[in-house]
Protein backbone atom coordinates (compact mmCIF):
# COMPACT_ATOMS: atom_id res chain seq x y z
CA UNK A 1 0.00 0.00 0.00
CA UNK A 2 0.98 3.10 -1.03
CA UNK A 3 0.78 6.51 0.20
CA UNK A 4 -0.06 8.51 -2.80
CA UNK A 5 -2.00 5.61 -4.40
CA UNK A 6 -3.11 2.29 -3.52
CA UNK A 7 0.36 0.78 -5.43
CA UNK A 8 2.96 3.97 -5.17
CA UNK A 9 4.67 5.94 -2.40
CA UNK A 10 5.07 9.80 -3.00
CA UNK A 11 9.00 9.27 -2.49
CA UNK A 12 9.73 6.89 -5.55
CA UNK A 13 8.34 9.58 -7.71
CA UNK A 14 11.31 12.26 -5.55
CA UNK A 15 14.51 13.51 -7.06
CA UNK A 16 17.07 10.81 -6.62
CA UNK A 17 19.82 13.35 -5.69
CA UNK A 18 17.60 15.61 -3.45
CA UNK A 19 14.38 14.63 -2.71
CA UNK A 20 12.36 17.48 -4.13
CA UNK A 21 8.84 15.80 -4.81
CA UNK A 22 6.59 17.49 -6.69
CA UNK A 23 4.25 14.59 -7.89
CA UNK A 24 0.95 16.01 -9.57
CA UNK A 25 -1.77 14.36 -7.90
CA UNK A 26 -3.23 13.83 -11.42
CA UNK A 27 -0.01 12.16 -12.62
CA UNK A 28 -0.10 10.12 -9.78
CA UNK A 29 -3.63 8.72 -10.94
CA UNK A 30 -2.76 8.14 -14.32
CA UNK A 31 0.15 5.80 -13.59
CA UNK A 32 -2.59 4.13 -11.12
CA UNK A 33 -4.53 3.42 -13.85
CA UNK A 34 -2.02 1.54 -15.85
CA UNK A 35 -0.59 -0.06 -13.02
CA UNK A 36 -4.10 -1.69 -12.57
CA UNK A 37 -4.90 -1.97 -15.54
CA UNK A 38 -1.78 -4.32 -16.63
CA UNK A 39 -2.03 -5.78 -13.23
CA UNK A 40 1.92 -6.31 -12.83
CA UNK A 41 4.51 -3.85 -11.03
CA UNK A 42 5.55 -0.64 -12.37
CA UNK A 43 9.07 1.09 -11.78
CA UNK A 44 8.91 4.85 -11.75
CA UNK A 45 12.04 5.23 -13.17
CA UNK A 46 12.28 9.17 -13.31
CA UNK A 47 9.77 11.24 -11.48
CA UNK A 48 10.66 14.47 -10.15
CA UNK A 49 13.67 16.13 -11.14
CA UNK A 50 15.19 19.47 -9.53
CA UNK A 51 16.90 21.08 -12.45
CA UNK A 52 20.30 19.85 -11.59
CA UNK A 53 19.33 16.38 -11.74
CA UNK A 54 17.42 17.28 -14.99
CA UNK A 55 20.60 18.65 -16.76
CA UNK A 56 22.73 15.49 -15.39
CA UNK A 57 20.38 13.13 -17.14
CA UNK A 58 20.05 15.20 -20.57
CA UNK A 59 16.80 16.85 -19.71
CA UNK A 60 14.63 20.07 -21.61
CA UNK A 61 14.85 22.70 -19.26
CA UNK A 62 11.43 22.70 -19.52
CA UNK A 63 10.72 19.16 -18.64
CA UNK A 64 7.70 17.56 -17.27
CA UNK A 65 9.86 16.27 -14.64
CA UNK A 66 10.47 19.36 -13.03
CA UNK A 67 6.89 20.65 -11.75
CA UNK A 68 6.08 16.75 -11.05
CA UNK A 69 4.25 16.16 -14.48
CA UNK A 70 5.82 13.70 -15.72
CA UNK A 71 7.36 9.87 -14.94
CA UNK A 72 9.36 7.61 -16.84
CA UNK A 73 8.28 4.07 -15.77
CA UNK A 74 8.82 0.65 -16.68
CA UNK A 75 7.07 -3.00 -16.18
CA UNK A 76 8.01 -6.04 -16.14
CA UNK A 77 6.76 -7.94 -19.32
CA UNK A 78 6.08 -5.09 -21.05
CA UNK A 79 8.56 -3.55 -23.81
CA UNK A 80 8.51 0.50 -24.09
CA UNK A 81 6.25 -0.36 -27.09
CA UNK A 82 3.46 -2.26 -25.75
CA UNK A 83 3.40 0.21 -22.31
CA UNK A 84 3.12 2.95 -24.57
CA UNK A 85 0.30 1.03 -26.22
CA UNK A 86 -1.82 0.66 -22.84
CA UNK A 87 -0.76 4.29 -22.07
CA UNK A 88 -2.60 5.76 -25.63
CA UNK A 89 -5.67 3.23 -25.13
Amino acid sequence: MGDLTRHFNRKEYSCPCCGLNKVSPVLAKYVEIIRTEINVPINIVSGTRCEKHNEEVGGVPDSSHLGGYAADITAIGYTSNALGKVIKA
